[in-house]
């Protein structure tokens, strides 16, 4: 027996000696020897209980101990630091292991008996070496198992953490699944509610709605009151919305489209309407009468004309009408102002803005409102679960408040991101209204030109825009050399004979100013036929649909970014009330299992 013992230790030797140079096992072997300390000491018969329970192992030993007992204690306080640390020595480890042996023959020798037994049950009856080498098995496992007891511990008290809240919420789901279940449609609703007041906010009321103690121009929120964000903005958005056009309209190759040939024959009966008038005007009389019989005569007259003098005052005519739309075209960007055109438009009437938008992003929009139910009702499950385990009354109220904030933001961001698009495979992610952009360009161009780039606002703008007097000195210099020219056929080149320079001079001036002043009123004859040869509107869509998704995306997301956490924080607030509003009138039963008493541990015999 003294030869297997020998053996068994030599091999456990040998085994500590392979890891010596690590410290991990050497440390792991000293938490396992610090924790079967009291164990081992007691078990040899050379332990004080009362030293051992004040965890003092030297003081423990007896006085009968061995010497090196009080060395291995010593070391064991020291912690191996300092200039106290002992030497690890052979005769260290062959008593740590005589401990691990003494520890299986005390602790471990009935499950070491058992293991012998069945193995002569089989008929295999195992040598003393091969007993020893299975209780230092046990002893492994055994110090294996005190190392992993903490976590199995604090996993086992998860596991009843988890069952017993389970336990508690099947109580609660049975008691009162009625009430639960509809946590998710009030949040859905509250989903599709918030979502239809913030679109409805965007564009209405177009005038402020409230107390008018304090309104800033510009901004939708007063003290006490609302204005829709596209009525208050209108301003600022259609400069952004001109900053684009700028990008798309090339007035030069558009105007350049106009025939000045056609722009001529349209406007040569109106112009040949004025002369009569004209002429009538330089008869000095004043009755209204004798005026009307004045134009005859000068209708009369000009019809006594020689043909070709006629012929050559209409070409005179239609060489003055087409050089004035061909100077005109030549320098258009220095006679629109684009600018003031399409925000002075805006401004008259505010609720064209929002009707342009209402049109180009009706999908948008009515995603932005559909989807907060779907998103509603998906974070109402979640808050269901959270109002079964925590059926505190502010709980319902913060989850509505979630909802109502979270449905209005991701809608948002569904709508306009990504800008690009993010393949999935096969699949491709990208923003709702970035992926109708073919769509939204031919509805904003079919929305704006109508209301803003007609060839009559156009005329309009030139005339009496804010460049009105550029196309005033144009008109005028292309009339005085119009009118000096027909005199000069009436009058065979010399209509100075008749009078004086001077005369002359003011008799043009008072000629040219009433052309001048006549013309706007026969343009109206030009507009159906210019609005058809500048094709604005195609001209927008194809310009629109070639634009980056980064410009593209700025377009109609410029209505969103203003204010757009105002708008999620009010969906946020009318979800808090709607979930305070729940609360109230969800009231859960009580928990059966909180009238059952708790179970008390029996107290001693």
């Amino acid at each position: 027996m003294r030869r297997v013992a020998v053996l068994a230790l030599l091999c456990a030797c040998a085994r500590e000696a392979s890891g010596f140079g690590s410290a991990r096992p050497l440390l792991r072997a000293r938490a396992a020897r610090a924790r079967l300390r009291p164990l081992n000491v007691a078990a040899a018969g050379a332990v004080d209980p009362a030293a051992c329970a004040d965890g003092d192992s030297a003081a423990a030993l007896a006085p009968d101990a061995p010497p090196h007992a009080a060395g291995l204690g010593a070391a064991r306080r020291t912690g191996g630091r300092g200039a106290a640390r002992p030497r690890l020595t052979f005769s260290g480890l062959v008593f740590a292991h005589l401990r691990r042996l003494l520890f299986a023959r005390v602790c471990l020798a009935p499950a070491t008996a058992a293991a012998s037994a069945g193995l002569k049950s089989i008929g295999l009856a195992p040598p003393p070496w091969a007993r020893a080498l299975i209780a230092l098995a046990m002893v492994l496992a055994a110090q294996r198992a005190l190392s992993t007891a903490p976590a199995l511990a604090a996993r086992a008290r998860a596991a009843a953490t988890f069952d017993a809240a389970r336990a508690r919420f099947a109580r609660k789901w049975r008691a009162n699944w009625k009430s639960y279940i509809t946590i998710p449609f009030v949040a859905a609703g509250t989903g599709w509610l918030t979502n239809r007041i913030a679109v409805w906010m965007i564009f209405y009321p177009i005038e402020f709605v409230g107390l008018p103690l304090w309104v800033r121009d510009g901004t939708p929120l007063g003290l006490l009151g609302w204005r829709g964000i596209v009525p208050a903005k209108t301003g600022a958005m259609a400069h952004r919305m001109v900053d684009t056009l700028t990008k798309l309209v090339d007035l030069p190759a558009v105007f350049a489209r106009l025939e000045p040939a056609r722009c001529a024959a349209l406007l040569m009966p109106g112009v040949a309407s004025m002369v009569p008038e004209i002429v009538a005007s330089r008869l000095p009389t004043t009755a209204s009468w004798a005026r009307r019989g004045a134009v005859g005569v000068a209708k009369g007259v000009y019809s006594e004309l020689p043909a070709d003098v006629r012929g050559l005052l209409q070409r005179r005519t239609h060489d003055f009408i087409a050089g004035t739309v061909r100077e005109m075209s030549r320098s258009i960007e220095a006679l629109v102002d684009l600018r003031g055109l399409v925000v002075g438009e805006m401004l008259r009437d505010r609720r064209l803005l929002g009707a342009l938008f209402q049109r180009v992003g009706r999908c948008e929009l009515q995603f932005l409102v559909d989807s907060g139910i779907g998103f509603g009702f998906v974070l109402g499950l979640f808050q269901m679960f959270a109002w079964v385990l925590y059926d505190a009354p502010w709980t319902l109220a913060a989850g509505g408040a979630v909802v109502g904030y979270l449905t209005n933001w991701i809608a948002l961001k569904l709508i306009f991101e990504p800008i690009e698009p993010i393949r999935f495979g096969p699949w491709s992610l990208q923003g709702l209204f970035l992926t109708r952009q073919r769509e939204v360009s031919a509805e904003f161009a079919a929305s704006l030109v109508p209301v803003t780039l007609t060839s009559a606002k156009l005329w309009d703008n030139i005339i009496n825009g804010k460049h009105g007097a550029r196309f005033d000195a144009l008109l005028r210099e292309r009339t005085s050399k119009y009118v000096d020219g027909c005199a000069q056929i009436l009058f065979s080149g010399r209509p100075t004979e008749l009078a004086s320079s001077e005369a002359w001079a003011q008799t043009r001036s008072e000629i040219t100013e009433q052309v001048v002043r006549q013309f706007p009123a026969q343009l109206h004859r030009v507009h159906g036929y210019a609005d058809s040869a500048l094709r604005m509107q195609p001209e927008i869509a194809a310009k629109m649909n070639s634009l980056s998704a980064a410009e593209f995306e700025q377009v109609l997301h410029p209505i969103f970014q203003e204010d757009e956490l105002t708008l999620i924080l009010v969906g946020g607030v009318l979800g808090l009330i709607v979930g305070y509003l729940q609360a109230i009138f969800t009231q859960p039963d009580r928990d059966p299992g909180d009238d059952v008493p708790p179970q008390t541990a029996p107290g001693p015999a």
